[in-house]
């Protein structure tokens, strides 16, 4: 069994957009999505990021995060990102006693972002794609 985090509402809280802040060196995020799209910026367009970090909702914080007339982090693609992420899913699963369950409950079965639309984070169009958001919950799940 895969648990699927935009389908399986066991997990759905796994996913980046939903509603649990997190708090990392001292400042408070609204959602997981938040952190990761401010923290393209932090060291490239400071005031950028923080515009990025108050957006109303996490799906214009990914907007947001997305414009690339704003300069991100010059190694966002070859690594940063995926350090970030990390970073950001073990504070969510550490700070957030509801997702920390819900992973827990995952025991050892594999788990998938279902994202048509993402073949790096997601499983992509075809179900083919890394799933790399589904690989980095399964690495906290290991360390938690």
């Amino acid at each position: 069994m895969t648990y699927q985090i935009n389908a399986d509402p066991r997990v759905k809280i796994l996913s980046n957009f939903s509603k649990y802040s997190v708090t990392i060196r001292g400042i408070s995020y609204k959602t997981s999505e938040h952190y990761y799209q401010a923290a393209k910026f932090f060291e490239t367009d400071p005031e950028w990021a923080k515009a990025v970090a108050a957006a109303p909702n996490p799906a214009r914080s990914r907007n947001m995060g997305n414009d690339r007339s704003h300069p991100i982090h010059p190694e966002w693609s070859s690594g940063k990102s995926v350090e970030v992420m990390l970073e950001v899913l073990l504070a969510k699963a550490k700070q957030n006693p509801d997702v920390l369950a819900a992973l827990k409950a995952t025991v050892s079965e594999p788990i998938a972002e279902l994202a048509d639309w993402d073949s790096y984070w997601g499983d992509g169009p075809d179900g083919n794609g890394r799933n790399m958001l589904g690989k980095l919950w399964v690495l906290v799940r290991d360390i938690l």
